[in-house]
Order: structure tokens, then C-alpha cells, then sequence
């Protein structure tokens, strides 16, 4: 689990879903909003996160 703090800008994070069936994202933080972060997935594509959704199990950081 990531402390909300350890969370940067430009940092790549993997979020990881309590269901198996979901896939674990991996993107960079672009953005820090109240309460969610918004990855790019680096195909063109981006996601904002609600760090209070309760389908997360963790977000790690990647090196």
C-alpha cells in the first residue's frame, strides 16, 4: 500500500483490484486531485482513480 504522500507527480504507479478478474493498471501519475489520481496508460489514454474506491487492494510504486 502507498501512503497518499509517497504519490507524486510523474511517479509510475501499479493499482491493484481486490477481484481477480480485473487486471492490474500501470500508468504515471499526471495529476492529483482531492481524493483521486489521474494516470496516463501511455496509449493515448488516461483514468482518473478515487483513492476511497473499495475495489482497490493497493497502489504500489514501480522503479
Amino acid at each position: 500500500m502507498v501512503w497518499i504522500d509517497e504519490i507524486e507527480i510523474g511517479k509510475k504507479v501499479i493499482v491493484i483490484w481486490k477481484k481477480k478478474y480485473f487486471k492490474p493498471i500501470k500508468g504515471e501519475v499526471i495529476a492529483f486531485y482531492s481524493g483521486e489520481i489521474h494516470l496516463d496508460l501511455g496509449n493515448g489514454k488516461t483514468m482518473a482513480i478515487s483513492l476511497t474506491d473499495e475495489m482497490i487492494r493497493s497502489i504500489r510504486c514501480l522503479k
